[in-house]
């Protein structure tokens, strides 16, 4: 059973009974897009969401389900990571780099991405344990 699965614009990661599926959309936003029931067939998951038609009293990070959403701007989501950069800077802006996925006890995929302005980096860890219903995500 092929637990994770390379899409043209994401992944899918899925276990004996669920399916989590995450992508980048066309601001390069790391987008979730599905968690729940694993789906009949691979193209029933949906596609990133991308961050059109938002307004001016809720912004593109509102209407944008960022996988790991770091603070920034006039984000109101809870992030997942603050930073203070030497210059006083507090705008973590992440954009999808790269991915890499590999197979040690069970399948793994990294998601690697990178600040816009910074030299700073973050490292998305998945692990699927199909077997027991888990999908296992960290950050570096």
């Amino acid at each position: 059973m092929m637990t994770i699965r390379a899409l043209e614009q994401g992944w899918v990661l899925e276990t004996k009974s669920t399916g989590y599926s995450f992508g980048v959309n066309k601001a390069g936003l790391l987008a979730h897009s599905y968690w729940g029931k694993k789906l009949p067939y691979l193209q029933d998951y949906p596609q990133p969401a991308d961050s059109e038609g938002w307004a001016s009293f809720n912004g593109a990070a509102h209407v944008t389900p960022e996988e790991y959403p770091a603070y920034a701007g006039t984000s109101y989501v809870d992030p997942c990571l603050k930073a203070t950069f030497a210059d006083g800077v507090r705008d973590v802006v992440l954009r999808f780099e790269s991915a890499q996925t590999r197979q040690v006890d069970v399948p793994e995929l990294d998601i690697y991405l990178a600040d816009v302005h910074y030299p700073f980096k973050v490292t998305l860890h998945y692990r699927v344990h199909a077997a027991h219903d888990l999908i296992e995500r960290w950050a570096t």
